[in-house]
């Protein structure tokens, strides 16, 4: 249910393992682990993928939670463990700086979508009235 108490938390986790492209250079330096790891920061020093990207997609009666990638076909078996590694980490020791660092860059994504032109904002009200039945 897309009013569910858990939903402010998969946000967090959105938010905590992050996504990058390869033009943001500054990625391997990431706050989040498998970002790091994706972009670059690993045994290879090598990107393992080209961007990656966290989603958090919520429906009436479930919902989809998970990771997807663009690699080459030679790392996909890196960026699967990397990813594993990441959810892993996430489920049994997030440290409590991190999830609090999650809620703030979260708070700011959405106060930022909000600091833009009049249509931009309608439409995000009305995607908060859709998926949450209230306005975040």
């Amino acid at each position: 249910e897309l009013t569910h108490a858990d939903s402010p938390a998969t946000m967090v986790m959105q938010a905590m393992l992050g996504s990058f492209d390869q033009s943001l250079h500054g990625a391997v330096h990431s706050g989040a682990n498998m970002i790091s790891v994706l972009a670059g920061y690993n045994e290879r020093e090598y990107p393992l993928a080209q961007s990656a990207m966290t989603f958090n997609t919520q429906y009436s009666d479930t919902g989809l939670f998970g990771v997807y990638y663009v690699a080459e076909l030679d790392n996909i078996y890196e960026c699967h463990w990397a990813v594993m590694r990441e959810f892993q980490e996430l489920c049994h020791s997030a440290s409590d700086e991190s999830v609090e660092l999650a809620k703030k860059q979260l708070k700011a994504t959405i106060v930022g979508q909000l600091d833009s032109n009049l249509s931009q904002v309608c439409e995000d009200i009305g995607r908060q009235m859709l998926n949450y039945g209230r306005r975040m």
